[in-house]
């Protein structure tokens, strides 16, 4: 056991064979996950779809509409929300600095104006396309039943 503590490895050799050791261990771990993937995707083959192709089914313009709006409010509500995270993050690690201090102010502020507005926004979407559809307008629209 002696031995072999008396035995001095240089260090660049070291990183060199972590670098060797850690791409072998990644390009295995993408190796086997490249060869194992057509196992797993065989084992959960389902029977085809009866309704494929897809027929010509009715669908709401302003409904389409209404969900596209409604996803880009929910956007915005997730980035807002992750602002005011951030609003505190930065006045927490302001320590004491006006700037930094008046920086986290002015996100949270505009967080919170982001965050009003896209609840607004889904608010208004579901009242605006019920008052100018009234009576949905539909089209010929491609989907599988």
């Amino acid at each position: 056991m002696l031995i072999f503590s008396k035995i001095k490895i240089p260090q660049s050799f070291m990183k060199k064979l972590t670098y060797k050791l850690a791409a072998f261990i990644l390009l295995s771990a993408m190796i086997g996950g490249i060869v194992g993937l057509p196992v797993v995707t065989e084992a959960a083959n389902e029977p085809p779809n009866p309704n494929w192709p897809p027929e010509m089914t009715d669908i709401d313009i302003w409904g389409l509409l209404a969900k596209a709006l409604n996803w880009f409010a929910n956007i915005v509500l997730l980035v807002s929300a992750i602002m005011i995270v951030y609003a505190g993050f930065t006045y927490v690690t302001a320590g004491g600095k006006e700037d930094k201090i008046k920086l986290a102010m002015q996100v949270l502020i505009y967080a919170l104006i982001g965050f009003a507005v896209a609840l607004l926004a889904k608010f208004l979407v579901n009242v605006v396309t019920q008052f100018i559809a009234g009576s949905s307008t539909t089209v010929k629209w491609p989907t599988a039943k």
